[in-house]
């Protein structure tokens, strides 16, 4: 604090009040108080200088916000396509079982506290053009919001990711691996999309896929996978190792399944019309 003598300099926005406190010209209220012995004033801000304050320190306060969700952003790879989804902008005239996902995804990001301590996990498949990516996406959009970090991937893009780093000094394998395991929220998108086969240079992928997935069940980490498949179709139709499709299924507590045909066919076809 500054004190200030009785002689103190009145500024042009101020006037001396009838009690000697200093006074706002604007907002009236006191910019010095006295003590009480009434020897010396004590500046203060008044109500318009604080309102001033307060609005700077907003200010201050929403740029750093948005500072930190483009940076969450960008660490969530969720791409141009997907980087303006949200719940609000779905287009709800879609089978049940779109509507009744949409419900149970926007519960996951409401209860996120509870998801992310307990270490809940879905498990989205259907046909192609259903709309899984799409709800993940919200629900992603919806968790950075908020400022949680999430990273959005598959396993092509993570095979590209360990397999460049052998040759670039960017990230090496073990911290693209740790980085997966131990972000807040990870979702594995199209999973089963490439047919993995054992006994050849795909037992390399296999065995980094699993490292991730078990580090997360282990340390109940939250993980949303979405697949064309069901889990068993995994295992008989794409390859997948018995042991990481036994992690997917322990670890998605809800497993929901999209009817119906392409809403990207049909929309377009609509739009042809």
């Amino acid at each position: 604090m500054n004190y200030f003598n009785q002689n103190i300099v009145l500024q042009s926005d101020e006037y001396l009040g009838e009690d000697g406190k200093i006074y706002c010209k604007s907002c009236n209220t006191p910019r010095s108080w006295i003590s009480e012995d009434g020897e010396f004033k004590v500046r203060c801000l008044c109500k318009c200088q604080q309102e001033k304050q307060q609005k700077l320190e907003k200010k201050r306060q929403d740029m750093i916000h948005f500072e930190k969700i483009k940076s969450l952003k960008e660490l969530s790879l969720l791409g141009r396509r997907y980087e303006n989804s949200t719940f609000d902008k779905l287009d709800m005239n879609r089978p049940q079982s779109f509507v009744k996902a949409v419900k149970r995804c926007k519960a996951y990001c409401n209860n996120w506290k509870i998801v992310k301590s307990q270490g809940y996990g879905i498990y989205i498949f259907g046909n192609v053009g259903t709309g899984k990516t799409e709800l993940v996406a919200c629900i992603c959009n919806q968790l950075i919001q908020n400022l949680v970090p999430v990273i959005i991937t598959n396993f092509l893009e993570i095979s590209k990711k360990l397999r460049e780093s052998y040759n670039r000094e960017i990230e090496t394998e073990n911290q693209i691996i740790d980085k997966l395991a131990k972000i807040d929220l990870l979702v594995l998108d199209d999973v089963g999309s490439e047919k993995l086969f054992k006994n050849n240079g795909e037992s390399f992928m296999q065995e980094k896929i699993y490292d991730i997935i078990n580090r997360r069940y282990i340390n109940k980490m939250p993980t949303i996978f979405t697949s064309n498949y069901s889990i068993q179709q995994l295992i008989d139709e794409r390859g997948l190792e018995i042991r990481t499709a036994d992690r997917i299924a322990e670890m998605s507590n809800a497993v929901m399944k999209l009817d119906g045909t392409s809403y990207r066919e049909t929309k377009i076809l609509k739009e042809k019309k």
